[in-house]
């Protein structure tokens, strides 16, 4: 865990000298990029579903493999046939998810280093979906499309996203969120999904019903969390913390420019969090929402970035610091069984 934490602290203290000093210098945050790259790209044994991934890795030119999407089989394909090293295929792999995602975050981010920062935090407990990985920055860059109202491209980003994880398809409603809503609306929403939520109406649907919306290798998914009326009540609180401070900006007369369609798609995470945490439909909070959550290291920045007192802003990101550390220290432990973790301790290639 030391590993981690060294990374993540690294990162911060770029992230804060350049948010208070208002720099943003390409060789920094490129840096960082490739700092994130070599991170995924030289690990080994760590991670969740090592073993599936490394086995069809080496299998892929020879076996057929059902239960991958036949876009990542054909990417491991591309890479066998030049060599049967794994860490080259997770270079690769963490190359084109990472400069995907910095892209979008180069473009639209007003704190690039600290987005980063986020992402990390966001990304690392998710290290070995290496399907979602790829389905989820493809996602991200298509935002892009969406700021240019460009619906084709878009389709199509959604479409070669589909081809490595199916769950892409729940970001296909993201193209029209590129509005601006009432702050009534918000509350509205937020009031309605919490009244759902503790009403239990989301179990009432049939789960033969459920079964019917999910491919055959989801169904297993397809069952009830048991969590505490004491911790349902903190991860609203928690999930809904971000939403209360960037409320205040949406009150602004001149919004910085994406905050709204980045507030949106974050929103959207947030209602689907509140709907349907520990309910039968568990499977797209953990693994659904994250298209629509990972937008949070967006709407951070434009948080921090619109705070004027540099004194303020120091407190900021010192407390959203301490909280990312944090969700990244429990996310992790959550993959401990007995004394072991996948991702603890960090293995590299060498």
């Amino acid at each position: 865990m030391l590993f981690y934490v060294a990374v993540y602290i690294f990162i911060f203290v770029i992230a804060f000298v350049n948010t208070i000093n208002k720099n943003r210098k390409s060789l920094v945050f490129f840096l960082l990029v490739f700092l994130l790259i070599c991170h995924d790209g030289l690990r080994w044994e760590t991670g969740t579903d090592w073993d599936n991934y490394f086995n069809a890795f080496n299998r892929c030119l020879t076996h057929s493999l059902e239960n991958f999407e036949v876009g990542y089989v054909n990417m491991m394909k591309l890479v066998r046939v030049f060599t049967d090293e794994y860490t080259i295929f997770l270079l690769f792999h963490a190359f084109f998810v990472y400069t995907l995602i910095a892209y979008i975050i180069w473009k639209y981010s007003p704190i690039p280093t600290l987005s980063l920062l986020f992402l990390y935090a966001f990304m690392l407990p998710l290290l070995g979906m290496s399907r979602q990985y790829l389905s989820l920055a493809i996602c991200i860059y298509s935002v892009y499309f969406i700021f240019q109202r460009k619906f084709i491209p878009f389709l199509l980003c959604i479409i070669i996203s589909f081809l490595f994880h199916k769950s892409s398809l729940l970001f296909v409603f993201a193209y029209f969120l590129n509005r601006e809503y009432s702050i009534r609306t918000y509350q509205i929403w937020i009031f309605v999904a919490i009244i759902m939520s503790f009403s239990g109406i989301v179990q009432l649907i049939p789960t033969d019903l459920l079964l019917l919306a999910f491919p055959k290798e989801y169904s297993s998914y397809i069952n009830t969390v048991d969590i505490s009326l004491a911790n349902k009540i903190l991860g609203i609180i928690r999930k809904l913390l971000w939403v209360i401070l960037a409320l205040y900006l949406l009150k602004e007369k001149s919004k910085p420019q994406g905050f709204s369609l980045f507030f949106n798609l974050y929103f959207v995470a947030i209602i689907g969090y509140l709907l349907l945490n520990g309910s039968l439909l568990q499977i797209i909070v953990a693994r659904g929402l994250i298209y629509y959550s990972v937008f949070e290291i967006f709407v951070l920045t434009y948080i921090v970035a619109f705070i004027s007192k540099q004194a303020n802003q120091k407190v900021y990101l010192l407390l959203i610091g301490i909280y990312y550390i944090v969700l990244l220290y429990k996310n992790i432990a959550f993959y401990t069984i007995g004394n072991y973790n996948c991702f603890i301790p960090y293995k590299s290639c060498f």
